[in-house]
């Protein structure tokens, strides 16, 4: 249930929260590495129990500079529809391509790091900065947590289809269930019976889709 869903991700919230804010203070004692962290962001939508979709990207990007938000409340509809920026573009032409625009209204979207950075090789200079020798390693705890944030989200909102931008989402995404995949093609899938559900993967360049058609046909045959 919708109210299940929310409350779940209450218990989640401080931690993500307090975590966070403790990173951000220990970055800033570095010149270098407070230049690449911008913020953090969880949710880029409403948080839905059973949405149609649940994107999953691998982190925020530099449009989330000076945010610090873990909030789902305030949310609209999902961003995609209503931005014009490059991803939001190619997702909704493989949507229209696919005949399923309609299942864009009732998804989330979030990613599989919360930090927010210019290059996904960042989160990994600034973990390793703040520690990741023991379990008690603040850089470790970010690590550790995004796995275990991700699966908790996946299991509570119980998406039908579970689309991963980009190869290293993928492999990330898929490891909380079985051992992560490495893509070969520009579009592949697995069914994970733990969660009901398929996970999708596609390369990309930067933010455009490689293969548009063939994630709109996989989109199409896979989604109700």
């Amino acid at each position: 249930m919708q109210e299940n869903c929310e409350t779940a991700y209450e218990e989640l919230k401080s931690e993500i929260e307090n975590l966070h804010l403790t990173a951000v203070t220990a970055v800033k004692e570095n010149p270098i590495l407070s230049n690449l962290l911008k913020g953090y962001k969880v949710f880029y939508s409403p948080l839905l129990y059973k949405p149609k979709v649940l994107f999953i990207g691998i982190n925020p990007g530099n449009g989330e500079e000076g945010v610090y938000d873990c909030e789902h409340c305030d949310k609209g509809e999902l961003e995609y529809l209503h931005y014009n920026y490059t991803l939001a573009d190619e997702t909704k032409k493989v949507f229209e391509m696919a005949c399923k625009s309609e299942a864009l209204y009732n998804s989330v979207k979030t990613n599989y790091y919360y930090l927010a950075t210019t290059s996904g090789k960042d989160i990994f200079k600034i973990t390793d900065f703040l520690g990741r020798q023991s379990k008690d390693d603040l850089g470790e705890q970010l690590i550790v947590n995004a796995r275990k944030w991700t699966k908790r989200l996946i299991e509570t909102m119980e998406p039908e289809l579970i689309i991963c931008e980009g190869v290293e989402a993928y492999a990330n995404v898929t490891d909380l269930f079985q051992e992560g995949i490495k893509m070969k093609e520009d579009v592949e899938y697995v069914y994970v019976e733990e969660i009901e559900a398929n996970i999708i993967g596609y390369k990309r360049t930067y933010s455009n889709i490689n293969n548009k058609s063939k994630l709109a046909s996989t989109i199409a045959t896979l989604l109700s």
